[in-house]
């Protein structure tokens, strides 16, 4: 059995690939401007290349495909979006062959990913299990779409010293947020916004 290439192991988030895809569209053509345009480093942008290819949004000179120029007239994190990546995911004979349970309805666990790469890519065990954590979040967004709106807690990457006691007085609490959250102050909240509408396109919007 002749095993896949490792470099050919998609290792990049959807979302870069998407940006690629944009920045080609927005007539971007070579790896200089899509890093200006994307604000992706260079190698990084690399990966988000091979990737795109691998679904077959681009093609081995980096021009966008009939799928991949469909895709950038989709509205990103739309439904329209997921619905022309699944089947991007769906036809394409890499995943097929490294993940072939990408679309199903019962998740593979991350053991499983990693034994399939190792099994039928040249990667080691350690780069398979960096490529399976991607793969996973390509499911994620394909099968269960993006996460839903909500309060989220994030972190600073700047961590503040807090005043001593009584030098202040305490902040009002914040309605539905753990207040583990509430009482550090490496931690901001995003407010709700509302949830997109789900849909499906109609038949005759589909490119395929």
């Amino acid at each position: 059995m002749v095993r896949i290439s490792g470099a050919n192991v998609p290792q990049a988030p959807l979302a870069s690939v998407r940006k690629i895809v944009d920045a080609l569209a927005g007539g971007a053509a070579s790896t200089d401007d899509l890093a200006r345009a994307t604000e992706i480093e260079h190698r990084h942008v690399s990966y988000a290349l091979r990737a795109a290819e691998t679904l077959g949004l681009v093609d081995v000179d980096a021009r966008l495909t009939e799928l991949g120029r469909a895709l950038a007239d989709t509205r990103a994190a739309s439904g329209g979006e997921r619905h022309l990546l699944r089947h991007a995911a769906a036809t394409s004979e890499l995943l097929r062959d490294i993940m072939p349970a990408v679309l199903d309805e019962r998740a593979p666990t991350r053991e499983e990913v990693v034994a399939r790469l190792v099994a039928r890519t040249t990667l080691g065990r350690g780069t398979a299990a960096r490529r399976a954590t991607d793969l996973l979040s390509w499911r994620r967004y394909l099968v269960e779409g993006p996460p839903p709106p909500a309060q989220l807690a994030l972190k600073f990457a700047r961590r503040r010293a807090k005043p001593a006691m009584g030098d202040e007085a305490a902040p009002p609490s914040t309605p539905d947020v753990p207040p583990e959250v509430q009482d550090d102050d490496d931690f901001f909240v995003v407010p709700d916004v509302e949830p997109e509408n789900n849909f499906t396109l109609p038949d005759e919007d589909v490119p395929f």
